[in-house]
């Protein structure tokens, strides 16, 4: 129960912030910590399998070029970097590490916005703090 709680309370206040909305903010301005926003990815093929150049499969290759196995199933993560570049070898980073790595701000505040509308913790009109927590039990109306 107290889980639930902190749950609620850190989705609400904490890093994400999303009752107040200032994790926007604090995303578009490059104020958070570049490895707080690692994407962890499985593969579930080998790489030279995929015929789509995902973020995914993009950061494999990356990970390969610099000499590490990444066999179907092993978990690695990557950063953003810039999802309009056209050379698409450039659109993530897995050399992250100390966080020196700079992030596309719009293309992490897009997905954060859309995340949180899609487990209704936020929408247009801003929703009461109902939507989000069960004031009852203190829980979480949306999945971990």
């Amino acid at each position: 129960m107290l889980v639930d709680v902190a749950k609620c309370e850190l989705a609400l206040d904490g890093p994400i912030g999303l009752r107040n909305k200032w994790w926007k903010t604090e995303i578009e301005s490059g104020q958070v910590d570049a490895r707080l926003l690692i994407i962890g990815q499985v593969l579930s093929r080998e790489v030279e399998e995929y015929e789509v150049e995902t973020h995914a499969s993009l950061a494999a290759r990356e990970l390969i070029d610099d000499g590490v196995n990444v066999p179907p199933a092993k978990r690695f993560g990557y950063v953003i970097t810039n999802e309009k570049v056209k050379t698409k070898a450039e659109r993530v980073n897995t050399s992250n590490r100390n966080g020196s790595v700079h992030y596309d701000r719009q293309e992490y505040a897009a997905r954060l916005k859309v995340a949180a509308k899609e487990v209704g913790v936020l929408d247009d009109d801003d929703p009461p703090k109902s939507q989000w927590c069960d004031g009852a039990t203190g829980g979480l109306l949306f999945p971990d």
